[in-house]
């Protein structure tokens, strides 16, 4: 009967500790902070892109250039009030754009992609 009541108790030990291990594999929020593109100075992007985003957002500013994996470029920028991202391919095709329709930093777009870095700030708006 000791016995069982050992292997009881080793069989909980490692299932909270497995559990514990793995929490941090679903927090969608912790894993997206980590995987943030990287941030660019304007005058190092290239001129076809800074030019298509001028066509296709005229009057609008970019607040923030991000590298979205070196496979093409993420402008950040506010229109109509709402943090909004335009995604670019490498010579300045209009992939897609995000809204961020909570203004919680995270963008939202019809295709739901979960691959690659993710064009975002790090600001928290709670």
């Amino acid at each position: 009967m000791k016995r069982n009541a050992v292997y009881v108790w080793i069989l909980l030990l490692l299932a909270f500790v497995s559990c514990d291990q793995m929490e941090g594999l679903f927090d969608k929020e912790k894993n997206e902070t980590e995987n943030l593109c990287a941030v660019l100075e304007a005058t190092t992007v290239p001129q076809a892109v800074v030019e298509s985003f001028n066509t296709n957002f005229p009057g609008m500013a970019v607040v923030t250039w991000f590298d979205k994996d070196g496979i093409g470029f993420c402008a950040l920028f506010i229109k109509d009030n709402q943090e909004t991202i335009a995604q670019f391919d490498l010579t300045g095709v209009l992939v897609k754009t995000e809204v961020d329709v909570e203004q919680e930093g995270e963008h939202n777009d019809a295709q739901n992609e979960e691959n690659g870095c993710e064009c975002e700030t790090t600001d928290d708006k709670d």
